[in-house]
């Protein structure tokens, strides 16, 4: 077991090894509103690290006492705690990494499909139903999106969506990606919803864009 100190100062020695300055630039016009510094490492090598980390390091120490302050310091967090065997543990530290998520990329790398404990996901999502940051909102809808969006479900999120009074571009976005994705689920269900019921011009717009892009829409 490692002192907080001396592995936040390991870690980020390992993720600088991997500094890219092309893909830092990449970065950069991806996450132009990054909310932390970008350092310029790619996924894979993120991915490694994690692991790394789950092998060698006691998790529960590490998710309470390391503070990310790049962007990828944040990555790693998310991808590691997806790696997590132990769901309570799990679910005590995503509810507060959550809660920090600094830019629509960290969000979504944390939104992973999830294949068991699905109640337990289900309830943690819902308990940012209501929630009043950029990205805890678009946390909801992405995670919604890819673990709960099936046909049973378009009637419980279209009525959220329709509720939804977030001004939030990444909110947006999220929004106009799921309806892309339930688009492809039931064509004349949201069809109906995109032209008879949704309000906001912006979210039909981009998700009219999102479906007409769309292969899998065809």
């Amino acid at each position: 077991m490692k002192c907080s100190a001396s592995y936040q100062n390991e870690i980020l020695e390992k993720l600088n090894k991997f500094r890219d300055k092309k893909y830092l630039e990449f970065s950069k016009k991806l996450i132009p509103n990054a909310n932390a510094s970008i350092l310029g490492v790619k996924i894979p090598y993120i991915k490694k690290i994690a692991k790394e980390i789950s092998k060698n390091y006691n998790s529960e120490m590490f998710l309470s006492l390391y503070e990310p302050k790049f962007h990828e310091e944040y990555l790693l967090k998310a991808i590691f705690l997806n790696l997590q065997k132990d769901i309570n543990l799990e679910i005590l530290y995503a509810k507060k990494f959550i809660k920090t998520i600094p830019n629509w990329a960290v969000c979504d790398t944390f939104c992973i499909k999830k294949n068991k404990n699905l109640e337990i996901y289900y309830e943690l999502m819902n308990s940012f139903y209501d929630a009043k940051s950029e990205f805890e909102i678009r946390f909801y809808y992405v995670f919604f999106m890819k673990n709960f969006l099936n046909l049973n479900s378009l009637n419980e999120i279209f009525t959220k969506i329709t509720q939804e009074k977030s001004d939030f571009y990444y909110v947006k976005m999220a929004i106009s990606w799921l309806l892309c994705e339930s688009y492809i689920i039931d064509k004349i269900k949201t069809e109906d919803f995109i032209h008879n019921k949704l309000e906001d011009e912006f979210i039909k717009s981009k998700a009219i864009s999102k479906i007409k892009d769309s292969f899998r829409a065809k």
